[in-house]
């Protein structure tokens, strides 16, 4: 099986069965100077990757061993990554909150183009330190930051929020600190 890692240094794609190691470097260029320190790494269920680095957010086509770097106009680090069954794309930032990419046209393919829509603590959020983001059984999306959990219905776009008053172990969660376990249990840290 194929084992894909990020480093500082870009992507690194391990093969268990030809015990090989091959490296990737994501696109640089003004704006993208930090965009080999590979934060998070998702599939999605066209088997393309979505790589959150320190410059931003980047696609990387598996098939033609190539990144692109996407122009969202959001120059902050992404912390974590979410693909929806739906082909849309949740992903958060360090200190510039949520956002969804929704892929245009009929196939939904970011061929034709894609839809960014924010999210802030202007419109519900606990807060714009967004560390991980995991869904539940109802497909509702819940949210670790700087300022306890949020809990977002992806349909109605509300969130509900929750901190230590209601029985968090703290306000403050970290990145890379999160779990969905098989049986539905969520887990953060």
């Amino acid at each position: 099986g194929i084992l894909w890692i990020g480093t500082h240094k870009g992507l690194v794609k391990y093969d268990s069965k030809r015990k090989t190691f091959k490296g990737y470097n994501l696109p640089l260029g003004k704006g993208m100077e930090l965009n080999n320190r590979v934060d998070v790494i998702r599939m999605d269920n066209k088997n393309r990757l979505w790589i959150g680095t320190h410059s931003g957010l980047n696609i990387f086509l598996p098939d033609e061993e190539k990144a692109y770097f996407l122009k969202t106009g959001i120059p902050n680090s992404v912390w974590t990554v979410y693909c929806a069954k739906d082909e849309t794309i949740w992903y958060a930032t360090y200190g510039a909150g949520l956002y969804q990419i929704i892929p245009k046209g009929k196939k939904r393919s970011l061929e034709d183009g894609f839809e960014l829509k924010s999210f802030h603590e202007k419109d519900g959020l606990s807060n714009e330190y967004v560390y991980a983001i995991l869904p539940d059984a109802e497909e509702n999306l819940w949210i670790s930051t700087d300022k306890g959990l949020s809990k977002m219905n992806p349909k109605t776009k509300t969130f509900e929020n929750f901190t230590a008053e209601e029985g968090l172990q703290s306000n403050e969660f970290n990145s890379g600190a999160y779990f969905l376990a098989e049986d539905g249990e969520l887990y953060f840290g």
